[in-house]
Parts: structure tokens; C-alpha cells; sequence
């Protein structure tokens, strides 16, 4: 048998950073001598369809064309960020031309998405559609050039590809058939966190015309598939990353991912389905250890902790030891964030932004939700931040059960009054399996409320287009949501704002 593996990160995402999770099983891998080799698609997707456009009468188009090379190279290095505004121009003319390049076409392509009209899910339908026109997608181009040499001079007989967000979806479909048709003989593995949303009866289908569809961890899969007799513990595997060049990526220093847990530590929250999700914690010590191993072989110039929030025991690590170089990651908005000295702890060993997931600024949609935080507390951890130096990204949801306007324009009011340094707003979304899904009245269920081809429930309660309206007219046109919306990078978000004050 041939056991040689190939570990396909797809397009399309932001490529600010090289993929964690086949980098993972990669390190996995290869410390058990099993032939092993990583491409990062989506880090070279973007240029390499900017690249190709043709100039244009129109002037935003004519502009990307002039400018796309210089723009990519400063994305692609510390000159794009020296300044907001010079950042912003080079990211329009990029975004110009993947604009450009979707132009009468029936999908459309930004830095960090990608949607076809034809496409309205992720059902059986909405498969067959990928599959019957994926020669048509703007991929095919990319796979021919970069993915068929890496095939060719590597001769896998397993390809694995993971799929992490909505976004590759579509191209993850493409690709599959793709291999299928240039390589029928091997065997295709699809896996990775989205997976886990698709509907049941989608999983099957891919499962049955292109490759096996897994939803346990991909260590776990391939220690049965090619029964290998031992596990990797937690914490003990270090992320492979020696197959990736760090210059395709849209940053100014070379930053790595990394984690120190799988799942959430928390696991209670009523309206996330990471709580289905079990959880395992590395210990402090061998996570410590991970970190000096990943600085020796890689050399970055800053860590991302990935993790969906960084358990308090690896909190308190990173407030007592130094990791070896600067950091940013994801926290709960807790009241250990209330203390200012462990805040300035933290900034003293490096951290330079925390991402809070406050939600909302009314007590009883916390409760309810069983978040665990106190509104009470939200002020205080801003107050110190700012003070310590440390920026933060705050993430807020809109639409949650039983909000109002009045609900609404609380967590405006506090938005308003406390020291922000970015702001991610979304519209909160039923996913299925939830306590919050499964707890919708019936009369508020429409007859469409989670069709095959849904990755979320509907419920009228909601009233989206009321919410919309308020969010249009009232939320973005105030002065202090205006200037933070500005400020926080539009397609990079928080990989991108971690650079800038």
C-alpha cells in the first residue's frame, strides 16, 4: 500500500498565516516516519488569479491592474502596514482585482471569500452543481499549476483536505473532483471543522462520490487507517511547518499558529456548538516546552493562539513565563481580566491584542445563553487593556432570542463609553444541535426553518429585517461605531488589526 500522504489546505481564506491543523497532523506523522508532505492552496490562490486579470476601462480595475504587483509584495512584507491608510490603499487595489477577475462571471471573490450564485447551501443539490461545473470555477487554473508538480514529484496515495470554513467549501468540492479526474487511482479524505456543520445526508453524498468524509480528529483518523499502534499524547506533537513559504502570506513578520487545547474549556454556552465538542488541555509544562521546540525550528516573529479560548491555567502560564516571542489570542472576558497587574503581566511577556467574545451588553442575554461573564466586569477588562497597551478586539452579536431595541441600544450605549480598539459585529445565527436551536418555540419555526441544504436553523423571533434596519439606520451611522468599523481591517480582521494601533 502506499502510504504516502499529501495534507491540502483549499482556498479560499485569509492566507495571513499558515493552516494549523494539517500542520498538525504533519507533525504527527512524521514523527511516527510516515511519508508526509503539506501544501497551503489558499496562500497561493489570491495572487495568483490577481495576477492573471486583464486591464480594464473601469477606473478601480485599471488601478488594481497598475498596482497588483507592487500590492501584493507590500501586503506581503512589513511596508504594507507601516501605515493604516497606505495598508488600505494596497488592500483595494488587491481586492480590486479579485473584483475584477469575478467580474460577469456567476461567482464572486474578495480577500477572504468566496460565493457562487448557484449555490443557495450545502445540500445534496447544491453538490451536484459544484460537481457538475467545477471546471468553470476560477480553481482549476490554480490546481493545473501548483498542485499538479507538488502530485507528480510526490506520488501520494492518500490526499487529505481540510476544510475549516464556509468559504472552502465550494472550492474543497471542486478540487475533489479534480483529483478524481486527474488522479482516479487515490484515495481522497475530507476533513476539518466544517465538516462537522454539513448536513447529514451531504456528508454521505461526498462521501460516496469523492472520498471519505471524517469528523474525528485527523491524528486519530489516520493512526486506524494506517493502523500505526500509537497515539500522539497531548501536547507532545509539535506543528509541522516546513512546507510552507512564509512569503505568501499577508503579513509584515512571519507569525505561526499554534494551540494549546482542542475544544472548549468552557462548553456551556447555550448558542455555540463547540460545546458538542470534547475538550483536552496540554499540560502547562509540555505546552511551554511546545512553544520554546516551535521558536528553534521555525523562528516566527509572533505566535497566534488558536485556541477557541485560552484555558485560565495556560493564561496564568503566559502571565508567568515569557513565551519566546510576542503573541495575540482569544480569551473569555472573565474577571481574572479585571486584575490590572495580571493584565500588565501579560503585556510584559508579549501579548500585544486580546480577542474578547462579549456578545452583548445586557446581563439577562448572558444568563441565558450560560456565557458565564458579567457585563459589570466587560468595562473594567477594557479600562485595563487600554491601559496596559494591550489592544482589543471585541466581537459583539446582535439578534439573540427575546432582544429588543431596547436591548440593542444598551450594548450601543456601552460600546460608546468604553476604550475599544476594534470592533467585529455580526448577526447571531441558530446552529443546529444548540440548546438555543432546540429551544425555539414551534410557532416561531417556518416551514424552511433547517432544509437539507442548511448549515443553520431559522426562527422568526429573530425579525432580521427589523434588526438590519436598526443596525443600517441607528448601530453604524453612530460616530463611535463608525470610527472603530473604519479602524478594523474589513477583510483580514483581527490576522491583520493585531498590526496596527
Amino acid at each position: 500500500m502506499n502510504n504516502k500522504i499529501l495534507l491540502i489546505y483549499p482556498p479560499v481564506a485569509r492566507n495571513s498565516e499558515p493552516p494549523l491543523g494539517i500542520s498538525l497532523i504533519a507533525g504527527y506523522l512524521k514523527s511516527l516516519d510516515i511519508p508526509v508532505k503539506c501544501i497551503d492552496l489558499n496562500g497561493y490562490w489570491g495572487p495568483h488569479l490577481a495576477h492573471s486579470i486583464s486591464d480594464s476601462s473601469k477606473t478601480r480595475y485599471h488601478r488594481a491592474k497598475l498596482h497588483i504587483k507592487n500590492a501584493i509584495e507590500k501586503l506581503s512584507g512589513k511596508n504594507g502596514y507601516s501605515c493604516y491608510s497606505r495598508y488600505q490603499t494596497q488592500m483595494e487595489y488587491y481586492s480590486g482585482a479579485l473584483a475584477c477577475a469575478s467580474e460577469n462571471q456567476p461567482w464572486m471573490l474578495t480577500p477572504g471569500d468566496f460565493k457562487i450564485s448557484s449555490i443557495t447551501g450545502f445540500g445534496v443539490h447544491d453538490i451536484e452543481t459544484i460537481c457538475s461545473s467545477a471546471s468553470e470555477l476560477p480553481f482549476k487554473s490554480l490546481y493545473d499549476a501548483v498542485l499538479e508538480p507538488v502530485l507528480t514529484g510526490f506520488s501520494p496515495g492518500i490526499t487529505g483536505i481540510s476544510i475549516c470554513y464556509r468559504s472552502q467549501f465550494v472550492p474543497s468540492i471542486a478540487l475533489g473532483v479534480w483529483l478524481k479526474h486527474c488522479h482516479p487511482n487515490m484515495t481522497i479524505v475530507f476533513g476539518g471543522p466544517f465538516c462537522r456543520m454539513l448536513p447529514e445526508a451531504s456528508r454521505a453524498y461526498i462521501d460516496f462520490i469523492l472520498g471519505n468524509v471524517i469528523l474525528e480528529d485527523g491524528e486519530r483518523f489516520f493512526k486506524n487507517y494506517l493502523d500505526l499502534g500509537k497515539s500522539a499524547e497531548d501536547g507532545e506533537v509539535v506543528p509541522d511547518f516546513s512546507d510552507y513559504h512564509m512569503n505568501l502570506y499577508f503579513t509584515p513578520e512571519a507569525v505561526l499558529p499554534i494551540t494549546s487545547s482542542r475544544g472548549c474549556y468552557w462548553r456551556r454556552c447555550a448558542f455555540c456548538s463547540e460545546s458538542n465538542v470534547a475538550f483536552r488541555m496540554d499540560k502547562q509544562d509540555v505546552f511551554l516546552q511546545k512553544l520554546h521546540t516551535l521558536y528553534e525550528i521555525s523562528k516566527p516573529s509572533l505566535l497566534h493562539f488558536t485556541d477557541n479560548a485560552l484555558p485560565p491555567t495556560i493564561l496564568d502560564l503566559l502571565a508567568r513565563e515569557t513565551p519566546p516571542v510576542p503573541f495575540y489570542g482569544f480569551v473569555r472576558p472573565t474577571m481574572k481580566l479585571t486584575n490590572k497587574a495580571f493584565i500588565q503581566k501579560l503585556k510584559d511577556n508579549g501579548c500585544r491584542m486580546l480577542e474578547l467574545g462579549m456578545e452583548t451588553a445586557v446581563q439577562k442575554h448572558l444568563d441565558r445563553m450560560q456565557k458565564g461573564t458579567c457585563v459589570s466586569d466587560y468595562g473594567r477588562i477594557l479600562d485595563n487593556l487600554h491601559a496596559s497597551g494591550i489592544k482589543s478586539f471585541v466581537y459583539i452579536l446582535f439578534g439573540f432570542p427575546g432582544e429588543t431595541e431596547t436591548d440593542r441600544n444598551t450594548t450601543l450605549e456601552f460600546l460608546t463609553r468604553h476604550p475599544i480598539t476594534f470592533l467585529n459585529t455580526s448577526i447571531f445565527r441558530y446552529h443546529p444541535g444548540t440548546r438555543f436551536a432546540n429551544d425555539i418555540p414551534e410557532e416561531h419555526l417556518p416551514a424552511d426553518s433547517l432544509v437539507e441544504s442548511s448549515i443553520y436553523v431559522k426562527s422568526e423571533e429573530q425579525k432580521l429585517p427589523e434588526l438590519r434596519r436598526w443596525m443600517d439606520r441607528v448601530y453604524y451611522k453612530h460616530p463611535v461605531i463608525r470610527k472603530l468599523t473604519q479602524k478594523t481591517p474589513r477583510f483580514f480582521k483581527s490576522n491583520h488589526a493585531v498590526f496596527f494601533d
